[in-house]
C-alpha cells in the first residue's frame, strides 16, 4: 500500500468514526429545547460542511498521480487539523 493510500485510508476511517458520533449528536440535539437545538444543529451543519470540503480534498488526492499527491498533502493536513479542532469543539459543546 502506498503512502497516499495509507493517508487516505486513515482519514476515511476517522471520518467514519466522526460521522457516527455526529449522528449521535444530531439525535441528542433533537431532544433539546428549541433554542439549544438550533444552536447544536448549526454547529453540526458547520462541521458537516468542513467534512464535505475535506472529502473534496481527498478526492483530488485520489485523482492525482503518486508523485503529485505530495503537493496536495500539506494542504490536506492543514485542513485536517482545522477539522479535528472543529470536531473537538463540537464534542465539548455537547458534553
Amino acid at each position: 500500500m502506498s503512502k497516499r493510500e495509507e493517508f487516505l485510508d486513515q482519514m476515511e476511517a476517522q471520518l467514519n468514526v466522526w460521522r457516527t458520533q455526529i449522528s449521535q449528536f444530531d439525535a441528542k440535539a433533537e431532544k433539546e429545547t428549541e433554542k439549544k437545538k438550533e444552536e447544536m444543529k448549526k454547529k453540526i451543519g458547520n462541521l458537516q460542511n468542513q467534512i464535505n470540503e475535506f472529502e473534496d480534498r481527498m478526492e483530488a488526492i485520489r485523482q492525482t498521480n503518486q508523485e503529485a499527491w505530495e503537493d496536495l498533502k500539506e494542504g490536506a493536513e492543514k485542513a485536517w487539523s482545522k477539522l479535528s479542532k472543529s470536531f473537538s469543539s463540537l464534542v465539548s459543546a455537547f458534553y
